[in-house]
């Protein structure tokens, strides 16, 4: 009897993977143009403002921060990266504690019910990306900083 019990689970489990795959897929769909931009040459900050056209609300905030943030990183705007990827770090902090409403949500929909709240490596990222700005700005204490965080 105990061994039919996952038999009958594994629909459910699986449609929550695919439903969970979904997101993934949408995102890169997204962000195609911002990849297709970057290596043939155009220019990836405005595709990313096309794939994000609300970047100052919504539940991908944090997300938008992140690439654009990255993205002028990899431009040499350093100064206009740093404030986006503070602002994505102090975000980060925010929304650690997660909203139990919005969870269920998320599991019985899909995890575009949530606000997007980064995973512990793209906090890691934020970390990386401030701390590659302050050192190729000269502000090395400061990127000892964000090293050691």
């Amino acid at each position: 009897m105990s061994r039919a019990a996952p038999v009958r689970m594994a629909p459910h489990l699986l449609l929550l993977a695919v439903l969970s795959a979904s997101c993934a897929v949408q995102y890169s769909r997204e962000m195609e143009p911002v990849r297709s931009a970057m290596t043939w040459g155009g220019d990836p900050l405005a595709e990313l403002v096309r794939a994000f056209p609300s970047d100052s609300t919504g539940g991908d905030r944090l997300l938008f921060l992140m690439e654009k943030g990255n993205l002028l990183r990899l431009a040499g705007r350093y100064a206009e990266a740093r404030r986006l990827l503070l602002e994505a770090d102090r975000l980060s902090d925010l929304q650690r504690d997660a909203d139990p409403g919005e969870q269920v949500a998320s599991m019985l929909t899909s995890d575009l019910a949530t606000d997007f709240r980064g995973a512990d490596y793209e906090q890691v990222f934020i970390n990386y990306c401030l701390a590659m700005c302050y050192a190729l700005d000269g502000e090395l204490d400061e990127a000892l900083v964000e090293c050691r965080r």
